[in-house]
């Protein structure tokens, strides 16, 4: 049996951090793509990319309470994280709506200039 290392301290769901090739697992036999507790280090803080990618994530609504657990857990505060990680759910999916509709408005707007062009 392989000694799994959790996510922080108190975490009560033995969440597994890390590659499955730290744990010596193969997705093929030992079906780690089934288990949904390995983060495969992608949601941490420790540089700048690694934050932008858990922001990303957050935004993106992909396991994001996982995320904001692992906040709590390693945060003195617990009431920050919680409003951290709602806050960027918000204004992050506030924000790509507002991307979304302009693209679309931009190709309708474009479409609508070809038209008008064709019936002159």
């Amino acid at each position: 049996m392989v000694d799994y290392n959790t996510c922080g301290a108190d975490f009560d769901t033995n969440a597994i951090c890390g590659s499955v090739l730290d744990f010596g697992l193969t997705l093929i036999n030992d079906q780690a793509e089934l288990n949904e507790d390995i983060q495969y280090g992608i949601s941490t803080f420790d540089d700048f990319f690694s934050s932008l990618k858990g922001v990303f994530q957050i935004i993106t609504l992909d396991n994001w309470n996982t995320i904001m657990y692992n906040l709590v857990n390693g945060s003195f505060t617990p009431l920050s994280p919680y409003t951290y990680c709602v806050i960027l759910v918000f204004l992050g999916n506030y924000f790509m709506l507002n991307l979304m509709l302009a693209v679309v408005f931009e190709s309708y707007m474009k479409s609508e200039m070809e038209t008008n062009k064709e019936i002159k």
